[in-house]
Formats: C-alpha cells, structure tokens, sequence
C-alpha cells in the first residue's frame, strides 16, 4: 500500500507526469526491441522537437528523472538507454535542454560495457555511475 499513498501524495501535475513517463517508458522499451534504433531515434526527436505548453507549476528536470527511476521499476527491463531516452524527451518537451549520452568501456575482465546517461549544464541527472569516468562517451547520436 505505501507506494499508492505516495503516489496519491503527489501533486497533479507529478501524477500526469508520472502516467506519462510509465507510458513514455513502455514505448521507448518496446520500440528498441522491435524497431531499427534509427526509426526510433527519428520518432524522439520528432516528439521532442513539439515544446508542450505549461499548465500550472513546471517541474524541474531533476524531479522529471526522480520519476523516470520510479516509472522504470514497473517496466520489465527498462535500461538505462530507455530511461535515458525518456528522461531527455520529456525534459525537451519542457523546454529544458538536455544531452543523452552513450558510452561505452570495457570492465576488469575485458568484458565490453555500454551506458546511457543525460546531462543537463555539465551535470549527470539520470544514470549517474560510480565508473561513469571509464566509459568513452560515443558521437552525439542527435537525440
């Protein structure tokens, strides 16, 4: 019962913002696995390009990714590249400028790793590791 009385806690706006971001999540989730990552890639950047208008009190982006890591728990295998993906895409939409960033890196054992993180003004907001320095942050992929 208690993460129904938090959610019945929040304010409207953070409960819309949540249901947007499971949806938001299960899609992104879903169109990585079925769909070629360009034509998912395309279909984020035209959502986000579409500023939405303000209703009420704006949410900053650091509460946007606070509810991105609740949303992703009720999604089966909703990596860091989908929060990453929904996080900035929700952010764009509120006109908050964000970088999605991938990297890649290899662990002790050679064994080859990949990340996916934002950033907003030089700050990691979603997917902040303690290793986060050992992975080699790929081109900009234009999300």
């Amino acid at each position: 019962m208690r993460p129904l009385h938090k959610f019945i806690q929040l304010s409207p706006a953070q409960k819309a913002l949540h249901f947007k971001a499971v949806i938001l999540i299960a899609f992104i989730r879903l169109g990585l696995w079925v769909m070629p990552f360009r034509a998912l890639k395309w279909m984020v950047i035209r959502l986000g390009a579409r500023p939405v208008q303000s209703k009420g009190v704006q949410v900053p982006p650091n509460e946007i990714a606070a509810i991105i890591s609740r949303a992703a728990r009720r999604i089966p295998r909703a990596t860091c590249l989908t929060q990453a993906m929904a996080l900035h895409l929700l952010c764009r939409r509120r006109g908050y400028q964000t970088t999605l960033q991938i990297g890649v890196g290899r662990d002790g054992s050679s064994k080859f790793r990949a990340h996916a993180w934002v950033e907003r003004e030089g700050k990691v907001i979603i997917g902040n590791l303690a290793d986060l320095n050992t992975f080699l942050p790929l081109p900009s992929v234009g999300l």
